[in-house]
């Protein structure tokens, strides 16, 4: 009974979404389309999907992001899901980062390494 209690509170609001200024439930879903692929792609749990699903709700329902750096939010919960689930995590050096790009489009790579 406890632990159903202690899951109502960490629960994101289900009208996040309605505080979001740049971005829609349509771009989540398609944010959650593109996760289901680098999950099948990195070969990862199902658990660590869920678990990916989940932190992007809790960050989507406590911060507002800006409609560029969304893909950014999903492949951040997508490490911080593998750290926590995978047994073999995949490690965040260059060639993971590489990777990371490459499964993102390059859409960050400007940015970040210019």
């Amino acid at each position: 009974m406890a632990l159903l209690l202690v899951q109502g509170t960490c629960l994101p609001l289900s009208s996040y979404m309605s505080s979001q200024t740049e971005i829609s439930e349509r771009m989540r879903a398609i944010l959650i389309d593109w996760i289901i692929e680098v999950q099948y792609r990195l070969i990862l749990m199902p658990e660590t999907l869920y678990l990916t699903v989940y932190i992007i709700d809790q960050y989507l329902s406590m911060e507002s992001v800006p409609r560029k750096e969304l893909q950014l939010v999903g492949i951040s919960a997508v490490l911080i899901a593998s750290k926590y689930e995978e047994t073999w995590a995949p490690l965040v050096g260059f060639p993971r980062i590489l990777l990371m790009l490459f499964l993102c489009g390059s859409n960050h790579a400007s940015p970040f390494f210019d």
